[in-house]
């Protein structure tokens, strides 16, 4: 029922055992190393996409910023246009002309022209 072994065949099993442990071990710590590295990667990608998307959020801000004063001079505009009993119509489209050319570098004359030309 049982078969005899010599200690040879022991020790012959006992070291292949060894060294598929072994195999195992080292298959798992390179496992893990690359787990560790592809973690690496994408908290680098992470944080690249962060560091995008912060630098849009603080031109986004800046953008506001601009707008924000763009409706200040509107408001003083209107007050003056108020104060003065003024052609309103004509000082909006010269103001909407000066923030054309302000964002732009052009104005309805240039436009018109390119339009014609």
């Amino acid at each position: 029922m049982y078969e005899f072994m010599n200690l040879g065949e022991i020790q012959k099993l006992n070291q292949m055992y060894n060294e598929r442990i072994q195999a195992l071990i080292n298959t798992l710590q390179a496992l893990v190393k690359y787990k560790e590295n592809e973690s690496h990667l994408r908290k680098k990608q992470i944080q690249i996409l962060v560091d995008k998307l912060n630098l849009l959020l603080s031109e986004k801000k800046e953008e506001l910023k601009f707008d924000i004063e763009k409706m200040k001079r509107i408001q003083a505009l209107t007050v003056l246009v108020d104060e003065n009993n003024t052609d309103i119509i004509r000082i909006v489209e010269i103001f909407q002309e000066s923030l054309l050319y302000e964002k732009y570098g052009i104005s309805n004359f240039g436009i018109a022209e390119s339009i014609i030309l």
